[in-house]
């Protein structure tokens, strides 16, 4: 942040302070309004410091790129580019489908004893349950 725009931002927080302590301490109307073309006045002025520092910066940028250092573009290497970029595509493409078919190698072992063991439990219970039932019979 340049030294203006530190200025123009202590004379934006000076009128703010005016106008906050002008409100509670009842000053006069055209006090109040006076303070407050003042900080319209600074913001304006912010804002062409703003616009002069965004231009300066523009035309330094125009002027560190020339015609003379842009480096002409190869077909051949971008055709290269191209091609070492699609083959890394494909083997990251057949990296992720091997961990997916994985993934899903594993969910479905998984699952699959989920369901035996849960057929054994349903099981395990059926003969508790004929196992009380004879009991209490007897």
């Amino acid at each position: 942040m340049n030294r203006h725009n530190i200025v123009l931002l202590l004379g934006q927080l000076i009128c703010l302070l005016l106008m906050v302590g002008g409100i509670l301490s009842d000053f006069e109307r055209w006090s109040l309004f006076a303070v407050l073309g003042i900080l319209a006045v600074l913001q304006v002025a912010q804002y062409f410091v703003y616009r002069k520092t965004l231009d300066d910066n523009y035309d330094q940028a125009n002027i560190a790129i020339t015609e003379n250092s842009i480096a002409p573009i190869v077909d051949e290497n971008i055709e290269n580019k191209l091609g070492e970029m699609f083959v890394e595509l494909e083997q990251t493409f057949s990296c992720e489908r091997q961990v997916i078919g994985n993934e899903i190698d594993r969910t479905s072992g998984l699952l699959g004893e989920a369901v035996i063991g849960m057929s054994e439990s349903f099981q395990n219970m059926k003969n508790i349950s004929d196992r009380q039932h004879s009991l209490l019979a007897a």
